[in-house]
């Protein structure tokens, strides 16, 4: 969304570069759904390391205008959370957190967390509330440093606790 701006957006797409680059070594399948206001959703799959790169590049280049729609990239997790390889795989939600999540969509977390063990972890780049009803961890980003905020961390803690699942 508008609300990311440009430094914000950035180490969002860091962050994504980084978690591919990762898959990518261990050969492990990735899916980025990248979202903005209702309606603006494109899904990118990396399925092996076939045509990565344009793909990556394709999904990097990707920004929408304005506006947070957390109701249709959550309700594709769900979805996802049902198909293989993705029943047992986490998601990892990057956002300013200016955003709200409807309570159907919550119930179908729910259930999604207790049928397939689904976790969600939020990297959160701003100060909006958006994600807190929604997921098991939010890690922020102060300062440039991902800081947990239950306890301190150092500061990796969130892709080397990412990177050790995939």
């Amino acid at each position: 969304s508008a609300s990311m701006g440009v430094e914000r957006l950035t180490l969002a797409k860091s962050f994504c570069l980084a978690l591919a680059m990762r898959c990518w070594e261990t050969a492990r399948p990735l899916h980025v759904v990248t979202f903005g206001a209702p309606g603006e959703i494109v899904e990118t799959t990396f399925p092996s390391r076939e045509d990565f790169m344009p793909r990556l590049r394709a999904c990097l280049s990707l920004a929408f205008g304005g506006g947070t729609d957390y109701d249709g990239p959550l309700g594709r997790v769900c979805d996802l959370s049902t198909e293989k390889p993705w029943s047992q795989a986490d998601a990892i939600v990057v956002t300013d957190g200016h955003g709200k999540v409807s309570a159907e969509v919550k119930s179908r977390l729910g259930r999604m967390r207790r049928r397939a063990n689904l976790e969600i972890i939020g990297v959160l780049l701003g100060n909006g509330p958006g994600l807190e009803e929604v997921a098991d961890e939010i890690y922020e980003v102060d300062e440039r440093r991902l800081v947990g905020r239950t306890e301190a961390k150092p500061e990796l803690a969130l892709f080397e606790r990412v990177a050790r699942r995939i």
